[in-house]
């Protein structure tokens, strides 16, 4: 799987990353939809849902190639500077989790989650956008820290968002594409409001 990113956004550039986009995109609706439909709701309600919880955010991800830089240190550098401010909220969160975490964030929904764990991945996302966006010399619309900070609770939220449909449907993994991580839905779950919330910042 790492391979074939790689390969298709080394060779397709921005088209290689827009056609990653709209596959893991069309592939997260599916899961998504087959959640949904477990609640129950009918097909097309199913679709509908899945494409607001999906769809729009993965759009919002792929408008954000229109704010790239000039002369960028590396490709697409706002893209991945979206991305390590969002992921880094899920690694600094379990780290802090695990060895802080004394008060349950959301039980009902993720018992696992924990207020410190919550709160060093926030700071965590910060700390990494930062880092990355001074190394890069990259332009992004609020000071770096904020930004950072504005994608880690968009991160954070995205993960409950998930969690409580994937609780309702009773399901734990929302595929099996990847082994050891579960669907794809679980992998673009943080972009649900980071990417919009990302968008907002720049328009």
């Amino acid at each position: 799987m790492v391979l074939f990113i790689s390969t298709v956004v080394y060779f397709g550039e921005e088209k290689g990353i827009l056609s990653l986009i709209a596959l893991f995109g069309a592939w997260a609706v599916v899961e998504a939809v087959r959640l949904f439909k477990a609640f129950p709701l009918n097909m097309l309600l199913s679709v509908v849902a899945a494409l607001l919880v999906v769809g729009l955010p993965m759009t919002a991800f792929a408008y954000h190639l229109r704010f790239e830089p000039d002369n960028p240190p590396i490709p697409f550098a706002v893209i991945v500077v979206l991305l390590i401010g969002t992921k880094s909220q899920d690694i600094f969160a379990y780290f802090s989790g695990s060895f802080f975490g004394k008060h349950p964030l959301a039980p009902r929904i993720s018992p696992k989650k924990t207020w410190e764990g919550a709160i060093g991945g926030v700071l965590g996302s910060g700390i990494m956008t930062l880092v990355f966006v001074k190394l890069w010399e990259v332009d992004v619309p609020l000071n770096p820290f904020v930004y950072g900070l504005i994608l880690g609770l968009g991160s954070l939220l995205g993960d409950l968002t998930e969690s409580k449909i994937k609780r309702k449907a009773q399901i734990k993994d929302s595929g099996q594409v990847l082994p050891g991580f579960g669907g794809i839905f679980d992998m673009v779950d943080s972009l649900i409001f980071a990417a919009p919330f990302s968008l907002l910042c720049y328009l």
